[in-house]
């Protein structure tokens, strides 16, 4: 995107480019933790999903002063992102979900804000009463 101001003499140009990537895979059948897959009606098959994404991002934004031929980086940053989640069915009442982010952010003006990063981690159970 490009604006022009008449006043100042100068063109701010603004870009932004996201790249995205997914990818799951399941497995059937996967006895962990001594689970049993039941019989008759109470048969579980014990799947395990699991799930990997990546995301990367680039903002920036540049101003160009036309009457001093002057370009300066204004604002922008990098992003990266990676996730990680499985999830397993250990019986038809009780599922195990397990998580893994990490975040990092790159300013591109260094007077802005300083480069972050995070990592989040955990483990979920949910028992469920009634099926």
């Amino acid at each position: 995107m490009l604006t022009l101001s008449t006043t100042a003499v100068q063109v701010v140009e603004s870009s932004s480019d996201d790249i995205t990537a997914g990818a799951g895979y399941k497995i059937t059948g996967v006895k962990l933790f001594g689970a049993k897959g039941g019989t008759g009606s109470a048969k579980v098959s014990n799947d395990l999903n699991m799930n990997l994404d990546f995301s990367y991002r680039n903002q920036n934004a540049v101003c160009r002063n036309l009457r001093e031929a002057t370009t300066q980086a204004t604002s922008g940053n990098r992003a990266v992102k990676v996730s990680f989640s499985a999830d397993y069915t250990y019986s038809r009442m009780l599922t195990l979900n397990f998580y893994y982010d990490y975040q990092s952010n790159f300013p591109l003006v260094s007077t802005a804000s300083y480069p972050t990063s995070t990592h989040d981690a955990g483990m979920t159970l949910k028992f469920t009463l009634t099926r």
